[in-house]
C-alpha cells in the first residue's frame, strides 16, 4: 500500500541489494523504479503512471516483474543487460498508453517477455524492441509505429485493439470480448492470481496483462475460422 510521488526526478533508487516492490504505487516522478545493478528485484502488483520520464530503468538487475501496470508515463520499460547473464522476466503486465515506447531490451541478457499487454493510442514509437537473447509469446502488442523491433512476432503474439473496459478514464481491466482473454500461456507457480488477487486462470486459460477476467460471458469470440463447401 505505500505510494511513492512527486520526486523531481526518481520515485525508487536501488542499487547493489535484494528488492521487493510490492502493491505499491510509483506516480507522478521523474523516472519510476531506477533499478541499478541489483542481485534481483521482484515488482509484484505494482502500478507505475503519469512518471515524466522513464517508469522503469533497469541497469544490469535480475529483474521478475509480475501482475504490474505501467501507464501514461513518458516512457514504458529499458531494460539494460551488462552480462549475458543478467535476465529480464517480465509477466502478465499491462504496459499501455506511454508516450512512446513499450519496452525496450538493451545490449546483453536472457529472460522471457510473457503474457503481457504492449499497447499505445499514439502510433509512434516501438513496441518490443530486443537486443539481447529474450523469449517472447503470448503477448499482445499493438498501436505503435513499428510493434516488433530486431525481433518477429511469435505465432502466439496478437497484433490486434486489447479493448480495455475504460482507459479514457484509467481502467485497463477487460472487456469480455477483448482479444487478450484467453490467450494466454499457462504459468502456474509463477502468475497464480491478478494484480486485484483474483486466481489464474477464471476460466480455461490465463488471460494477458495484469487483470484477470472474472466475468462468465454469453459473447462468443471467432478464434479461426474454416468454411467448407
Amino acid at each position: 500500500g505505500v505510494t511513492m510521488e512527486n520526486s523531481k526526478y526518481i520515485g525508487v533508487l536501488t542499487y547493489y541489494s535484494d528488492v521487493l516492490v510490492r502493491d505499491a504505487t510509483v506516480r507522478n516522478n521523474g523516472h519510476g523504479l531506477y533499478l541499478y545493478r541489483n542481485n534481483k528485484v521482484t515488482v509484484d502488483r505494482t502500478r507505475l503512471y503519469d512518471n515524466s520520464g522513464w517508469a522503469v530503468l533497469k541497469y544490469g538487475s535480475d529483474l521478475s516483474m509480475r501482475n504490474s501496470v505501467v501507464t501514461r508515463n513518458n516512457v514504458g520499460m529499458y531494460l539494460y543487460g551488462y552480462e549475458d547473464t543478467d535476465s529480464s522476466n517480465v509477466w502478465n503486465t499491462t504496459i499501455a498508453d506511454n508516450a512512446s515506447h513499450g519496452a525496450y531490451q538493451a545490449n546483453r541478457g536472457t529472460g522471457s517477455l510473457v503474457n503481457n499487454i504492449i499497447a499505445s493510442t499514439k502510433g509512434s514509437g516501438y513496441g518490443l524492441y530486443t537486443q539481447a537473447k529474450i523469449n517472447h509469446s503470448h503477448n499482445l502488442v499493438y498501436g505503435f509505429n513499428r510493434n516488433f523491433v530486431d525481433t518477429s512476432p511469435s505465432d502466439d503474439d496478437v497484433q490486434a485493439d486489447p479493448k480495455f473496459f475504460d482507459r479514457a478514464n484509467g481502467n485497463y481491466t477487460l472487456n469480455g470480448f477483448s482479444p487478450a482473454v484467453n490467450s494466454g500461456v499457462k504459468m502456474t507457480g509463477k502468475v497464480d492470481a491478478d494484480i486485484i488477487g483474483y486466481q489464474r486462470p477464471a476460466f480455461g486459460r490465463w488471460e494477458l496483462g495484469a487483470y484477470e477476467y472474472t466475468k462468465k460471458t454469453s459473447q462468443v469470440r471467432v478464434t479461426s475460422w474454416n468454411e467448407e463447401r
